[in-house]
């Protein structure tokens, strides 16, 4: 809906989720381009994804064209239209359909991806954290009143729910769902780091000219500003503790930091909170398995719902 609109309707939206499942299962497949093959049937389903955005595109840019600019629908796919119209009439580099199809590809499936695991995050924290989700729930009834049936909150209302917000934060610093990042060095690195060896803090020099792999998900795990931080305590976020904020800004790494900054971090945390808030005010949730299921929880794993 945030990427086509209401406007598509029914079957591209329902089209469009049935060929996202059907390219994540395979794209990172051995690349054997068969009809038959998970890669295959993944490269079928990405050509699928492509004419549906270049239909959608060129629908809106055919109404740009003929109604001017007013906009039907706030949608990723309406502000890249008017991208697109904006620079051919400015005299910049016009890009190609195909071009723009791909890159919006590349955005749609990063915000499938990321809502898929933060939803499967939300439940699995939820079924584990019985107390927190009730001291949740009591948050915004004090806060809110009556649970809304229609699960609709306003941004406003979102912000004064600290608690929930700490609960969100909490989750991504535990299942860390960014495994690391690439970055090439353009000058000298120093950095800390645990020797095994040695047991202790070692300090060293990566030279310039480097290409590193950082690993977000274990850089905000072992960071020492965080007390029993093998354990789920949201309040580390809240006064008087606020770990995360130690190494200037830097112990809390979820949607990296600085100029590379996720742009996306506030509509996340908002998105999990809105989970959080249904699950709590509205359910239980019950894991099948509850004590096989580790800190990663990179396995397969059903839950029931309860309301």
């Amino acid at each position: 809906l945030i990427f086509f609109g209401k406007r598509s309707g029914t079957k591209v939206l329902k089209t469009t989720v049935e060929q996202l499942e059907a390219f994540s299962r395979g794209c990172k497949a051995f690349p054997v381009k068969l009809p038959f093959s998970p890669y295959g049937k993944a490269m079928k389903a990405r050509q699928a994804l492509i004419n549906v955005i270049k239909n959608e595109l060129s629908k809106h840019l055919n109404e740009r064209s003929r109604l001017g600019v007013q906009a039907p629908e706030q949608t990723i796919i309406y502000h890249t239209a008017e991208f697109m119209s904006e620079s051919t009439s400015s005299g910049e580099r016009i890009l190609a359909l195909d071009e723009v199809a791909d890159t919006m590809l590349f955005i749609l499936w990063s915000l499938y991806e990321s809502t898929v695991k933060i939803v499967n995050l939300c439940f699995l924290f939820a079924a584990k954290n019985r107390k927190l989700m009730q001291r949740m729930n009591a948050e915004a009834a004090s806060l809110l009143g009556a649970s809304r049936e229609n699960g609709m909150y306003f941004l406003q209302e979102l912000k004064q729910l600290k608690y929930t917000e700490a609960c969100a934060r909490e989750i991504l610093r535990i299942y860390e769902p960014i495994v690391f990042v690439h970055r090439a060095l353009h000058s000298d690195m120093p950095i800390r780091w645990y020797s095994k060896d040695k047991k202790k803090w070692v300090h060293s020099i990566i030279p310039a000219g480097w290409k590193i792999a950082a690993s977000l998900k274990e850089t905000t795990r072992l960071n020492p500003n965080y007390l029993n931080r093998n354990s789920v305590e949201p309040q580390r976020f809240l006064p008087p503790r606020n770990e995360h904020e130690g190494d200037e800004g830097f112990g809390f790494l979820s949607f990296g930091k600085g100029t590379r900054n996720c742009p996306a971090e506030a509509f996340t945390l908002m998105k999990m909170q809105i989970i959080l808030l249904l699950l709590s005010r509205n359910y239980k949730v019950y894991l099948k398995d509850m004590e096989n299921i580790s800190i990663d929880p990179y396995q397969d794993f059903s839950f029931r719902l309860e309301g």
